[in-house]
């Protein structure tokens, strides 16, 4: 869906002129905080060669917070009739192209540098980082297959083991069904599904010392959540 500005006034106040500054407010994508200036940094994460699916989420979402992402993924169109809503475009426009070189590397800063469109700098990433999944896919479920707690803290061990099955979420999204029609409820079966399967690959690298918790925990009726897991052996390793 594009977005359409003019719609946007109209339904507002049936006008597109004397009336815009009022309508550039924190909800409007037109709309600029004082912070936002060229030198922003969005991310604490930079992107390189090995990292673009965290980047790219983190980016997505930080964008998005600020009512910016149509401008990187088309969905925000040019306006080509109105010369006050241009001027207030391009000035979001150019602030966002801005943003993106602040957030990664020097090296691959150079190769974009000189690119003007927004959509064509975001594309280009796409293109040239995103088509590593299968290695990447590969590479984590191997880590995680041979991942145990050893000497790790429950804490540490809970997030390293978070951490990559939420990397590997991103990177193979569990298919869906989406036609309405349904009557088996195949959509939470396979929830259920993956919950209990990542419990067990938990449970399976923790310390020999949580035998018993570990069986306790598999003997439960609903199976419990990794985060309530997590809880109850917290709780052990205090005890302790």
């Amino acid at each position: 869906m594009t977005f359409s500005t003019s719609s946007y006034l109209n339904a507002a106040t049936g006008s597109t002129s004397s009336t815009l500054h009022a309508l550039f407010d924190a909800n409007h994508p037109y709309f600029l905080h004082p912070s936002d200036h060229p030198g922003l940094v969005l991310l604490t994460i930079t992107l390189n060669e090995q990292n673009y699916n965290q980047w790219s989420r983190s980016m997505k979402i930080a964008l998005s917070s600020k009512l910016k992402l149509g401008f990187v993924d088309g969905t925000y169109v040019k306006p080509v009739s109105n010369a006050t809503l241009l001027m207030h475009w391009n000035r979001c426009y150019d602030i966002v192209i801005s943003w993106i070189p602040n957030t990664i590397s020097s090296e691959i800063c150079q190769s974009v540098l000189y690119m003007s469109v927004a959509k064509d700098i975001w594309d280009d990433l796409i293109i040239r980082f995103a088509q590593t999944n299968v290695p990447k896919l590969f590479n984590l479920k191997k880590e995680l297959a041979y991942l145990s707690q050893r000497n790790m803290s429950i804490s540490a061990y809970f997030t390293k083991f978070r951490s990559l099955n939420d990397e590997l979420d991103a990177l193979s999204v569990v298919p869906h069904c989406d036609c309405g029609k349904c009557s088996c409820n195949v959509n939470a079966k396979l929830d259920n599904f993956s919950k209990t399967a990542k419990l067990s690959q938990f449970l399976m690298g923790l310390s020999e010392q949580y035998i018993t918790i570990r069986g306790h925990l598999l003997l439960m009726t609903p199976v419990p959540t990794l985060s309530a897991a997590y809880s109850l052996l917290m709780q052990e390793e205090n005890q302790r």
